[in-house]
């Protein structure tokens, strides 16, 4: 039995089996004749066999310019099935069974967590066409899914370790705030000496597309074009954006519009958190490390902030730690 956690972003998938990782950007399209030459043996290229359609995924839907993000609320649909299957194929050899721990955003867990459990139940088969496993073809089998709130997990993460020992004793003592930054969603889960405080539990409809929003439309008035998906792209490798035979201050204004971002958010949350009554914020996920400093310098003075170099795996490393918990009643 394989136990494979699949944290699925509008952004990004990552995903973990043991010790072994996989990030790849959450952009699909149909495969079809190719624009240009490919290296197929390019270990970060995804074009899969699935159900008797071919797919780019990843990075390589990206390079063929024809790839779509998907924005459906309901972790239940084919896209998102399509990139989940994709990433626990990365892993699993014939006829292998899985259980899989995944993501729902902490506002529509408990309206999804039963249709989520069911829908990935079942039997597939994955062929690969290019990449590490190029020429692979695997089967397995479903046999349970485990749908975890999102934040929630990331908690779990930063404070136990995969031993269950506890790593940040501070964040099981008074309440602690986690932040978890994606690129749909701002999660938030308040905890209370480590137990769930449902009614500052919830969602956001302001995640870091916001701000790339923002940014998309200022590098087109400048006479560029960019899809928010490569633009995403840079900001993480950091590299800049050319228009024409100029390069765009992609740093500058990243940081000007996550902070507008941040403001957006805690106004919001300022109606639904008591911050008077947080000792600990914690922010993790895919924004959590460039969000800390606006974060801590609008309520630092108030509340402990934290961001963890691994915060945009923790939802990942936290689906393992509470599934341990689970199996071992803890």
């Amino acid at each position: 039995m394989k136990v494979i956690s699949v944290d699925s972003g509008r952004h990004a998938v990552k995903s973990m089996y043991g010790d072994k990782r996989a990030l790849f950007p959450s952009v699909v399209s149909h495969g079809r004749e190719f624009k240009m030459d490919v290296d197929l043996n390019n270990k970060d290229y995804l074009w899969v066999n699935y159900d008797e359609s071919e797919y780019f995924v990843g990075e390589l839907a990206i390079k063929q310019l024809a790839g779509i993000q998907e924005r459906a609320r309901e972790k239940s649909n084919e896209y998102n099935k399509l990139l989940v299957l994709t990433a626990i194929s990365l892993y699993v050899d014939q006829k292998d069974p899985v259980v899989l721990l995944t993501n729902i955003p902490a506002r529509d867990w408990a309206k999804q967590r039963g249709e989520v459990k069911e829908v990935f139940l079942g039997e597939y088969m994955i062929t690969h066409r290019a990449g590490i496993r190029q020429g692979i073809a695997v089967k397995f089998r479903i046999d349970k899914t485990y749908p975890l709130p999102e934040g929630a997990a990331a908690f779990h993460g930063y404070v136990y370790d995969e031993n269950l020992n506890i790593r940040h004793p501070e964040f099981l003592k008074g309440n602690a705030l986690v932040l978890d930054w994606g690129d749909e969603t701002v999660n938030y889960v308040m905890m209370s000496n480590g137990e769930y405080v449902d009614q500052y539990c919830g969602s956001l409809d302001l995640g870091l597309h916001v701000a790339h929003a923002q940014l998309q439309k200022l590098i087109e008035e400048e006479g560029g074009e960019i899809t928010q998906a490569e633009l995403a792209q840079h900001i993480i490798m950091d590299t800049p954006v050319y228009i024409g035979k100029r390069d765009f201050d992609i740093r500058l204004h990243a940081i000007q519009e996550y902070g507008r971002l941040s403001e957006q958010v805690i106004n919001q949350l300022t109606g639904r958190v008591p911050f008077n009554r947080v000792r600990n914020i914690l922010n993790v996920g895919g924004g959590g490390n460039s969000l800390n400093r606006t974060i801590q310098n609008k309520l630092g003075d108030l509340c402990n902030v934290y961001s963890s170099s691994e915060g945009q795996w923790l939802n990942c490393i936290g689906q393992r730690i509470m599934y341990k918990m689970f199996t071992e009643g803890r």
